[in-house]
């Protein structure tokens, strides 16, 4: 049976743990506005990368750039960050 564990940390980044294997994810330095709705969107981005074939690791690093951008923002839905804007930061890293 696998076990995945994704254990997010705010501004201290991601861990997660895929059947015994560690990999840390960096939190995105962002000045955060309103965390509102940023679980919601890390957690939605996530699923959508993981239908997509992603693995585990990869989907979380999309849904942690995903929720950087929403706590830059203000409000919950005006927060949530459009899939070209997360490719684009993606693409600088």
């Amino acid at each position: 049976t696998d076990k995945i564990v994704v254990q997010t940390l705010g501004k201290a980044g991601v861990i997660v743990n895929d059947n015994g294997e560690k990999t840390e994810i960096p939190a995105r330095v962002v000045t955060a506005v309103d965390t509102t709705g940023a679980g919601d969107c890390f957690v939605g981005a996530v699923a959508c990368r993981l239908t997509k074939g992603d693995t585990i690791a990869n989907a979380v690093k999309y849904g942690n750039i995903s929720a950087s951008i929403a706590v830059s923002r203000h409000g919950a839905s005006n927060g949530m960050p459009y899939a070209e804007e997360v490719d684009t930061i993606i693409g600088e890293q």
